[in-house]
């Protein structure tokens, strides 16, 4: 009977111990991110643009930071003018 209780133990303390350390997985919430920039322009002023359309996800195992990965949807920058929008999407810059 000793025997099965230690068992019983040791198999609960290892399956919470593969708990603990396994890694949990975090996405990016586009309702609560955003993907912006800020370019100088002719050393006058500074253009600011945003992308709309994006997706990301970090890989924690504890405290450490394994993996980070995202994919921005470049047909999707907004700088709110539509002229130059149209210009950043082509192969001049993306």
């Amino acid at each position: 009977m000793l025997l099965k209780q230690t068992l019983a133990s040791v198999a609960a303390v290892l399956l919470f111990n593969s708990f603990a350390f396994a890694a949990d997985t975090y996405k990016v919430d586009p309702l609560h991110t955003s993907v912006s920039f800020s370019v100088r322009h002719l050393g006058i002023n500074n253009v600011k643009g945003k992308f709309k359309q994006f997706e990301g996800a970090l890989v924690l195992e504890g405290n450490t930071l394994t993996e980070a990965s995202g994919t921005i949807q470049v047909q999707s920058v907004d700088t709110g003018v539509e002229k130059r929008d149209n210009h950043l999407r082509t192969a001049d810059f993306f």
